[in-house]
C-alpha cells in the first residue's frame, strides 16, 4: 500500500471535522495514513478506492462492538470473532458521526481547558519537602 498524500490527510481532516467537530483528534498510523482513534476502535482513511468513491473504514477489536453493523450505512469489510472492519461512504456524515460516538473518538482539549490545566493540574499542592533534619546525638 502506498503512503498517504497531503491531499488524503486534508480530505480525512475535512470529513472528521464535518462529522465529529473541529476538535476531532486526527493522527497518522505508522504507514502515514490518517486515523481518528477512540476508546473502542478507530476511523481510518485508506485513500480513494478504484471505483472512485471515497470510503472511511471503521475498525474495532472489541467483540461487543461488532454490533456496529446495525448503523445505517455501515457495510462489513471483514468480520471475525473478536474484531471487525466496516466501511461507510465518505459523504455519509450521519454514519461517520454515529461511529465516532460509538467508538468514543478522542478530541483535543479546548484552549480554555488547556489554560486551566496549565494553571492548576500540574501545580504542587503542598510546600516543598524540606531536607531531613539531623537527629540529636544520643537520641532517636
Amino acid at each position: 500500500m502506498t503512503r498517504a498524500t497531503t491531499l488524503d490527510r486534508e480530505t480525512f481532516r475535512a470529513l472528521t471535522t464535518t462529522a465529529l467537530g473541529d476538535r476531532a483528534r486526527n493522527l497518522l498510523d505508522p504507514e502515514g495514513w490518517p486515523k481518528a482513534s477512540g476508546r473502542y476502535g478507530r476511523l481510518e482513511w485508506r485513500g480513494v478506492e478504484v471505483a472512485g468513491a471515497p470510503r472511511v473504514y471503521v475498525f474495532t477489536d472489541r467483540a461487543k462492538m461488532i454490533a456496529m453493523r446495525a448503523v445505517p450505512g455501515a457495510r462489513p469489510a471483514q468480520i471475525g470473532d473478536q474484531e471487525a472492519a466496516f466501511w461507510v461512504a465518505a459523504d455519509d456524515v450521519g454514519a461517520i458521526k454515529a461511529f465516532g460516538a460509538l467508538l468514543q473518538t478522542r478530541t483535543r482539549r479546548s484552549p480554555d481547558a488547556a489554560r486551566h490545566l496549565a494553571g492548576t493540574a500540574y501545580r504542587s499542592t503542598s510546600d516543598p519537602v524540606s531536607p531531613m533534619r539531623p537527629t540529636p546525638a544520643g537520641g532517636s
